[in-house]
This record gives structure tokens, C-alpha cells and sequence, in this order.
């Protein structure tokens, strides 16, 4: 990525503040664009723009050199900006997130093919994009990326995930495009939410532990009979994944995702231990999504990847974080 002038959406957000991070590491020139500032580090891109990518025009300035009569000449466009959070806000908010989710990834791939055709157009999918049925069961078998068809994703935001999918698709075919495609698999650590109605499930589990302990008190809430499966993916390695993608992907959608599955009663565990706090699991009705859903991760490991942050590490060094943030 040296040299390489890359435009980040959604920059301020989990996921986007890791990734300019390690671009900027990496030696590549970077704007970042969002709807919001950065909450939890100073902006660190060499351009921040605050812009509305759900409106044409906003789009337009994202590409934009400041002079309308030009355009910046980027390399990668990293489509990030989403409107997303925890199991219970995409579960609650289906039209809405797949409304503005499909005005962003419209407007901004519609701006690459318009007025940066030579560069590469990274999306960043979901799990969510994967159907129902294939994840009815806790030990359901990990996923594979061609596995997505016959659809019935998951709510609002899995439908328009899989719905930009499949125009990039057409696009990559045709030749009018230069694709990736990555899936996320439930990313998790510093910097993420970890209050507010929009958190997921980690930041969330670490923060009713320090709330507990604060007030020497040892239940806390879990949704369901936390007997969902799911596997996580710590920051570093997401970003680490994804990159990988973007340099030497096939243009085809890649799962970026742990294959160590875990209970979500098992991961309250592994948060209690790591605040030296015994917990009392209480079940709560509450959004649970699909009872088991793992990653097959043979293909991005082609490429070179490996996961390099235990559950256990990750875990800690997200409930330091938190726990600081509280504090």
C-alpha cells in the first residue's frame, strides 16, 4: 500500500478506525470519509471529510479534489459506512439500514465507475448475507462463501448485503469494475460501542461485567438461553484480512472470520475470567439471530492469512479498553 492514495468510508467508525490505522502504517496516503467524527482517537487520516454518503451530492465531494472540475485519482476505495449495530438494532430496524445502506454502496460504487474507474472497489459484506437455513442448529457446519444461494439472509441489513454482492458481481463480470468482496464475521475490540443500543455482543458482555463489579453485584443479562454459537474475529486480524483481500482476491466474496466457535454463555465466561469477577447468568427474552453461525475460512487462509489473536487475548484486551472508557 505504499504510495497508494485510498479513499475509507465510514472511517470514524469500528472497523475503519483499525483499518486507516494500519494503512497509514503501511505508507498509503489516505482520505477518510464520514458521517460522523472519529469518537475514540484522533483522526489520523491525511484527509478527513464529514459528509452524508446516503446523498448524491456528499458522494460526489468523497471523490472530489476540491476544485469540481476534479477528480481524485484513487487507487482503493474502501466502502465501509454502513448503517449497522448489535443483534438487536438490525433486527429492529430493517428498512431503514437497508434503505440507507443501499443509498451509500450505490452512491459510492456509483462514483468509483463514474469518476475513479481505474481503482479498485473494496465492499465489505457480512455474515448476515448468508440464509437462515443453513444456520438453524448451534453445531451448524462453518460457512462457505458459495454457500450463500439459495438466499434468505438475515433481516434488512443481510438482504442489502448480499444485494450490493450481487450487483458487484455483475459489474465484475462485465468487466466495468475491478471487485472485492470480503464477509465479516462478528469483528470485535478496542474502539468498537460498547454502549447505547448499538453494541454487539462482546463489547456488550464486557461491559455488564465492569458494571457489575463496580456495584459488587454478580447477574447479568443475557438474551436467550445463550446457547448461540457464533466465532469472533479480533480487530488486527480483521483489518489484516481484509487487506489481504483487496491486494490478492479473486473478485469473489471471502469469509474473513474466526473457525473457533463459542457459546454465548461460554464467552460470558471467558469475560468473567478476564475481570477476575464471578458472574450469574441470567436469561432474558431478547434478539438472539440464528442459533449457530461459524466461518469457513479456507480461502482467505490461502492467501496467507492466519489468525493471531486468541478469544482469551482479544477479550482482554477489549475489557482493558472498555473498562477504561467507563472509568
Amino acid at each position: 500500500m505504499k504510495g497508494k492514495k485510498v479513499l475509507v468510508t465510514g472511517s470514524s467508525g469500528f472497523i475503519g478506525t483499525h483499518l486507516v490505522k494500519e494503512l497509514k502504517a503501511r505508507g498509503a496516503w489516505v482520505r477518510g470519509v464520514d458521517i460522523t467524527n472519529p469518537r475514540y482517537l484522533p483522526q489520523v487520516a491525511d484527509q478527513f471529510i464529514r459528509l452524508d454518503l446516503r446523498l448524491p451530492s456528499d458522494a460526489f465531494m468523497a471523490f472530489a479534489t476540491g476544485q469540481s472540475q476534479r477528480m481524485m485519482a484513487f487507487d482503493y476505495v474502501f466502502d465501509l459506512a454502513a448503517d449497522m449495530g448489535g443483534m438487536g438494532h438490525i433486527l429492529s430496524h430493517h428498512a431503514s439500514i437497508a434503505t440507507h445502506n443501499n443509498q451509500i454502496n450505490t452512491n459510492v460504487s456509483g462514483g468509483v465507475r463514474k469518476w475513479c474507474p481505474d481503482a479498485t472497489y473494496v465492499y465489505t459484506s457480512s455474515a448476515c448475507a448468508y440464509p437462515d437455513y443453513r444456520q438453524l442448529d448451534a453445531d451448524s457446519t462453518p460457512l462457505r462463501e458459495e454457500e450463500v444461494l439459495p438466499a434468505d439472509p438475515q433481516g434488512g441489513y443481510g438482504w442489502q448485503k448480499l444485494f450490493h454482492e450481487q450487483v458487484l458481481g455483475y459489474y465484475r463480470d462485465s468487466g466495468e469494475m475491478d471487485v472485492q468482496i470480503v464477509r465479516f464475521h462478528n469483528a470485535y475490540g478496542p474502539y468498537a460501542k460498547y454502549e447505547g443500543g448499538r453494541e454487539k455482543v462482546i463489547a456488550a458482555l464486557c461491559r455488564k461485567v465492569i458494571e457489575a463489579k463496580a456495584e459488587n453485584r454478580h447477574d447479568i443479562e443475557i438474551w436467550g438461553d445463550g446457547e448461540q454459537v457464533r466465532s469472533f474475529m479480533y480487530a488486527s486480524d480483521t483489518v489484516t484480512g481484509l487487506l489481504l483481500v483487496a491486494l490478492q482476491g479473486d473478485g469473489h466474496p471471502t469469509n474473513v472470520g474466526s473457525e473457533d466457535a463459542v457459546t454465548i454463555n461460554a464467552l460470558a465466561d471467558v469475560v468473567s475470567n478476564v475481570a477476575g469477577w464471578p458472574i450469574k447468568k441470567k436469561h432474558v427474552p431478547g434478539p438472539q439471530g440464528v442459533r449457530g453461525r461459524n466461518s469457513d475460512s479456507t480461502k482467505v487462509k490461502k492467501l496467507g492469512w492466519t489468525q493471531q489473536v486468541s478469544l482469551l487475548d482479544g477479550v482482554e484486551r477489549t475489557y482493558r479498553w472498555i473498562k477504561k472508557q467507563l472509568v
